[in-house]
């Protein structure tokens, strides 16, 4: 499936280590495409699947089969970050269970930081991490946490490991160092350590001789290993994390063979070295003198440097992948990428192209950080980069070069915006809208009054600050939507909003006239503490004049999420391409997919997705990471061609896919190694190209899997009752017996009393045939009922599908029965509640206080509807203690509900006020024995939103 472009940069790696044993051995760390292993020196390379892919660093034992990595945080409820462990030599990972720090009985999620081996023959390895330093005596096997500090706040980045206990720490508080192998540290500096795991080295002639590369990119020594420090000379810095490296390489001097000792230095963006010519005298006074010299690299924005085992130059690593020399380090070129293997490069999006008057040629783009923009005319085959690094790129699907189609995107090394033909010909500058507010973006059809003739046309924002607002009669800062038929040439405003865009461009449908949905900042907070993000529809934009703006965040909306890039933070929501009702949405606010088909009036929960794509809540929807969210969910694309195929892209649990329009969605097998996916588009045949900001591009057809949500049971988040028909398998999950289509005239229901514990997989185990039961409240005498199935193999093969699901194990509350005595349903549920039909079923008695919910025909419901009158009844609650309060979503409605001499109530209410995706119901009363105080959460639908979520 990986569809790795032939290009000279494999992507950004931060971290390199050497096999000890074998300079040909080396394994690479990407910080957001996980762990590559080259045999080859470099030349070649391959990757390792491990649980996590944000790799911060990775070192190799004194013993060639032992090998640490580390990585940050990760979005699963059991944190995978921290501490992994590899004991043959990187070919598979483990995460020991003593690595995970623990704080007041607790787990506590931590990233891992730098690592670093005690040298010799010692088996003592060190960690930084969030919680202090990980300490392990057996090469990692086993892990405890000594704190560097009270309390295991401060941070520790980088640890660098000398014999006989001594090691150095540069920490978010200082430099700390520790004589007893970490068992107490002292603070010996208050030079404070960048966020970088490689800023400590030794000199390998004397390890008495210590660099630092400290924050604000300067640079300090010590001579009596860390005990004390002094700032050196340093070239300064930028952009990325600086690292400090020093070896002593074999050098042939007038004739001679002599050892040189190289400190190299990369600040960010440039490699610097220089010559030490007293790094083995252990006096404290090496000589920095001589000035830095700038190495020539292919790339630039170093991060690492590996030496062979006679301290030769080998490989260095950065943001274009890694580089070898073959000149003692001089100069650094690229190896290793494209078909060769190393593939973590960032990119931001891609997008498919046909040229479909040339042999129907696929076209292919797509935009990195600090890789180029590419482009292919023959699908793949060869690539002609453009610019340094960009996003947003505005392409028509399908080209027709006689029309000399444009295209826009946008560069981020100048931070503005070109045109250009196919494969970047004629690329120029594009004619900015004045006061430009956004990227440019095409629309996806042309003509209409303004311009009939169907020309390639682009919408832009722009910004206008001040003008008077006689609705509110104050000046308003707008935001116009600018369309343009002619590269810019000329523009005219179609739209404008009060509220500033977000950084995501428009998103267009259209079936005849675009509607475009923007993202905007509402000013708002979320109730999880993020600024709120809403979205804007504007209509009506073929016409002379402004079109109809309309806010898309009705009823249901809590907040978009978003996915960020290096430079490019895209809003996570996909528009139908054809049908401008239909809009999907990752709501960061209740951590939910969320689906509009009326142009975001009301905003419905797929609840039955969202726990599918959280892996049933074992992933959560958002971390807070570095006061940043994290996202599971990162794009969704509907098929433009085909717009009932509908994809959805993750950080870290693959990619899922729908056939119907989103009625059942798959979990696309063999996925889960996409990860980071950014832009999913549909080639002409069905197939989809997923660019990943970590692991490069992939291409495939989509299959189905086993694993949907048709077969998937939610057990925490649906509190109604299912349905299961004997006949068919058919699952629905509905919140009445009525509109599940069953409970007729014809038909009877009866109450599982007999074997309490009964569930679908006992009578497929136990192969029962018959049920002993209680059929109602108005007529109480045992009865037999015989399970006959009407056909056997269906509802075989309808058991050997759920084998896995939970509903095999959730209890059968009542039976739906015929005149024949035959069970035709079961009724099968997570509570004990009561159903109310005609005949006042009730499935199991309870002696406890509780409600039901009922409607005007006195109906059991498990959703509400707006504009609805309902019944809350009470039962067992206590006759002679206080009036019963009621509260609808936080607001009293009745505060004198009087309880009968039966210990019931009955209390009306109207759900006239709008709500999210559910209401939340409280019921209190004071006793005798003390408070009663009953909750329920109830989800809050549309009528023709009753959906059976398994059909």
């Amino acid at each position: 499936m990986e569809f790795q472009p032939n290009i000279v940069w494999g992507g950004r790696i931060v971290a390199l280590t050497k096999d000890p044993s074998n300079d040909n051995k080396i394994i690479a760390a990407a910080p957001s495409g996980g762990i590559f292993i080259s045999n080859s020196k470099g030349d070649s390379w391959t990757h390792v699947n491990l649980p996590v892919f944000e790799m911060v660093d990775v070192k190799f034992s004194t013993n060639s089969d032992i090998v640490i990595a580390t990585s940050a945080r990760d979005l699963k409820v059991n944190n995978g970050g921290g501490i992994w462990r590899s004991t043959n030599g990187g070919q598979s990972w483990t995460k020991p269970p003593s690595s995970v720090f623990i704080m007041d009985g607790s787990p506590v999620a931590s990233h891992g930081y730098g690592i670093s081996f005690e040298p010799g023959k010692s088996a003592r390895v060190y960690v930084g991490t969030e919680n202090g330093v990980a300490i392990s005596n057996d090469n990692g096997a086993v892990w405890t946490y000594n704190p560097i500090a009270p309390g295991f706040q401060i941070k520790v980045y980088c640890v660098l490991a000398a014999a006989n206990g001594v090691a150095i720490a540069a920490t978010s508080d200082g430099i700390y160092r520790t004589i007893d192998g970490g068992n107490k540290w002292a603070l010996v500096s208050s030079v404070r350590a960048t966020t970088s795991t490689r800023c400590l080295c030794f000199s390998p002639r004397n390890n008495n001789n210590v660099f630092l590369a400290a924050d604000g990119y300067t640079l300090y020594y010590s001579g009596d290993l860390g005990k004390t420090w002094g700032e050196i000379k340093s070239p300064g810095g930028k952009n990325r994390e600086p690292f400090i490296r020093c070896t002593a390489q074999p050098s042939n001097f007038f004739g001679k063979n002599i050892l040189v000792t190289f400190l190299y230095y990369g600040n960010g963006v440039d490699l610097y070295r220089k010559i030490l010519p007293n790094a083995e005298t252990n006096s404290g006074n090496v000589d920095f003198g001589n000035g830095w010299a700038i190495v020539g690299v292919d790339h630039t924005d170093p991060s690492d440097i590996v030496f062979d085992n006679a301290g030769n130059s080998l490989l260095l690593s950065g943001d274009g992948g890694v580089l070898n020399t073959t000149d003692g380090g001089n100069n650094w070129h690229m190896t290793g990428s494209g078909v060769k293997g190393l593939n973590a490069l960032q990119i931001n999006e891609a997008a498919v192209q046909e040229n479909f008057e040339n042999g129907k040629k696929n076209y292919i783009y797509f935009g990195t950080q600090d890789n180029n923009l590419w482009a292919s005319l023959d699908g793949g085959g060869t690539w002609a980069a453009f610019g340094n690094e960009g996003h947003s790129l505005g392409i028509k699907r399908r080209a027709i070069m006689s029309k000399g189609n444009l295209m826009v995107l946008t560069l981020d090394d100048s931070v503005s915006h070109y045109g250009s033909g196919q494969g970047w010909a004629g690329a120029a500058d594009w004619k900015e809208v004045p006061a430009r507010a956004g990227d440019p973006m095409i629309v996806p059809e042309g003509g209409d009054l303004l311009d009939p003739e169907p020309r390639d046309r682009f919408v832009q924002l722009s910004f206008s600050k001040g003008f008077f607002d006689p609705r509110v009669g104050i000046k308003l800062d707008r935001y116009n939507f600018n369309n343009t038929y002619n590269g810019g040439g000329t523009w005219n405003k179609i739209g404008q909003m009060s509220y500033a865009p977000t950084a995501q461009y428009p998103k267009i449908s259209s079936s005849g006239e675009p509607v475009m949905y923007q993202p905007y900042f509402t000013s708002e907070t979320t109730k999880n503490g993020f600024s709120k993000v809403g979205l804007m529809r504007l209509t009506k934009t073929n016409r002379v004049g402004l079109g109809v703006l309309e806010r898309a965040d009705g009823n249901g909306f809590g907040s978009l999420g978003t996915f960020p890039t290096e430079f490019k933070w895209y809003n996570v929501f996909a528009v139908h391409p054809t049908n401008p009702e239909h809009v999907i949405i990752a709501d960061i606010e209740s951590s939910e997919i969320k689906v509009s088909k009326d142009g975001g009036k009301n905003w419905y929960a797929e609840t039955a997705l969202t726990y599918l794509i959280t892996d049933g809540g074992k992933i959560e929807f958002y971390k807070i990471v570095d006061c940043c969210p994290k996202m599971l969910v990162t794009c969704m694309s509907f098929n433009p061609d085909n717009p009932n195929e509908i994809a959805i892209g993750t950080r870290e649990n693959g990619i899922f896919f729908s056939w119907d329009g989103g009625s059942i969605w798959y979990k696309l097998d063999n996925t889960v190694q996409i990860t980071n996916a950014s832009s999913i588009s549909f080639y002409f045949d069905g197939s989809i190209l997923v660019s990943t900001y970590g692991r490069g591009l992939w291409k495939f057809k989509p299959k189905k899997s086993k694993l949907s949500t048709e077969t998937l049971v939610i057990k925490d988040k649906f509190k109604g009752f299912y349905i299961f028909e004997t006949a068919t398998g058919k699952i629905s999950g509905l919140g009445s017996l009525d509109s599940a289509g069953i409970g007729k005239d014809d038909q009877m229901i009866t109450v599982n009393t007999a074997d309490k514990g009964l569930t679908l997989k006992k009578i497929s185990e136990q192969a029962l045939r018959t049920i002993e039961t209680s059929p109602d409240s108005s007529n109480r005498f045992q009865q037999t009922l015989r399970l006959t199935f009407p056909d056997q193999q269906v509802f075989s093969e309808r058991f050997r599908q759920l084998a896995n699901d939970p509903i095999v194990d959730i209890p059968i509350r009542a039976f739906v029965y015929d005149k024949q005595n035959r069970i035709i349903s079961f009724v099968i549920s997570q509570e004990s509640y009561k159903v109310y039909r005609a005949d006042e079923v009730l499935m199991q008695t309870n002696t406890n206080p509780d409600i039901h919910l009922l409607n005007d025909s006195l109906e059991a419901v498990s959703v509400l509807m707006q504009n609805k009158s309902y019944y809350i009844e009470g039962v067992n609650f206590n006759p002679v203690g206080g009036a019963v309060q009621i509260y609808i979503a936080g607001n009293l409605i009745d505060a004198k509900v009087t309880v009968s001499t039966e210990g019931t109530f009955h209390a009306k209410f109207v759900l006239d006020q709008k709500f999210g995706n559910g209401v939340e119901i409280r019921v209190k009363q004071d006793t005798p024995s003390g408070p009663v105080n009953l909750i329920r959460n109830i989800p809050l639908i549309r009528d023709f939103e009753n959906i059976d979520y398994r059909k």
